[in-house]
């Protein structure tokens, strides 16, 4: 599950920077640059790219607005109205493209941030802890705790190892055992796997324990 939600938040991304790449193509600047821009370097390149393209179409209309005041004296004041108009459409026009610039990046933000926060406080399955104990015959036990805080049963192959030491004269724990175990988990619960390992040891430590799911 979580593979799936850290997939779905990569794409949202990767949407970002097509979205970005697409507009800026159609500005007549480089798609490609732009796109690898805003994969690499995330929110930067677009508050960057929405700096750069909206900087340059008010930079457009000052420069067009100063050129119809030094002629409009000479053109007359039907052509200054028409030309305040266009004007006035080119400033419209660049208000609208950063208020659907900035609630497209708000937008992909909040999606993939929602998709993290999911991920970080969804209950997931499990190991609770790992404990060790020794049979009557002597043989090592471990004890691995598994938690199921989902609403149906959850099948695992559980794995859990131990480090031995085979007699006194042994200075370090040198050997390795390793059981598999596959358990069904019941909804809501918790589910105690034993491992008793069928060997004679002076001493044991745990290893380590994991699982896999396999439900079916």
């Amino acid at each position: 599950m979580i593979e799936s939600l850290i997939v779905i938040a990569l794409l949202l991304w990767v949407f970002l920077a097509i979205f970005v790449a697409g507009h800026a193509k159609g500005h007549n600047r480089s798609g490609v640059f732009w796109f690898l821009m805003t994969l690499v370097t995330g929110i930067f390149g677009i508050v960057i790219y929405l700096l750069i393209i909206t900087s340059e179409t008010d930079n457009q209309v000052e420069d067009k607005s100063e050129f119809d005041d030094r002629n409009s004296m000479l053109i007359g004041p039907e052509w200054r109205n028409k030309e305040e108009k266009e004007n006035s459409h080119l400033r419209n026009s660049n208000l609208i493209l950063r208020r659907r610039t900035l609630a497209g990046v708000a937008g992909g933000i909040a999606l993939i941030s929602s998709g993290l926060i999911y991920v970080k406080t969804r209950p997931e399955l499990r190991i609770v802890e790992t404990t060790r104990d020794q049979s009557p015959d002597g043989n090592p036990i471990s004890r691995v705790k598994m938690k199921n805080p989902e609403s149906n049963p959850a099948s695992v192959e559980i794995t859990a190892s131990i480090r031995i030491k085979r007699n006194f004269s042994s200075e370090r724990f040198s050997g390795v055992e390793s059981k598999t175990k596959k358990a069904t988990i019941s909804p809501e619960s918790n589910k105690t796997v034993d491992f008793v390992y069928d060997i004679n040891v002076w001493d044991f430590r745990l290893n380590r324990s994991s699982f896999e799911r396999v439900d079916s």
